[in-house]
């Protein structure tokens, strides 16, 4: 491993003791003024039912493969397969509602 440390420009082992009482002083000093703060909590999306737009199959039928495909990923987090003939698409935009 010494020649590895070497490569990457590690100070050797004798350095490393010295080194790391500085890094627990620097830490300690940086967040001396810090602020305790609340845990993050990250909660999903809520998606009111009542504003989500239902989509029939004449509307889909309207658009284009590309816009069917950004229209799954945006409104329903559905990632579709263009290579996929134009119903199919239209079926799984369907389902995901």
């Amino acid at each position: 491993m010494k020649w590895l440390k070497q490569i990457f420009g590690v100070k050797p082992e004798d350095d490393e003791i010295q080194s790391g009482a500085t890094d627990v002083i620097l830490e300690r000093t940086k967040f001396a003024n810090a602020t305790k703060t609340n845990e993050l909590v990250i909660s999903p999306n809520s998606v009111n039912t009542s504003e989500v737009k239902k989509h029939t199959k004449s509307t889909l039928n309207k658009l284009t493969k590309v816009q069917l495909e950004d229209l799954a990923r945006s409104d329903f987090g559905l990632e579709l397969d263009r290579r996929k003939k134009k119903e199919q698409l239209i079926t799984e935009v369907l389902n995901a509602q």
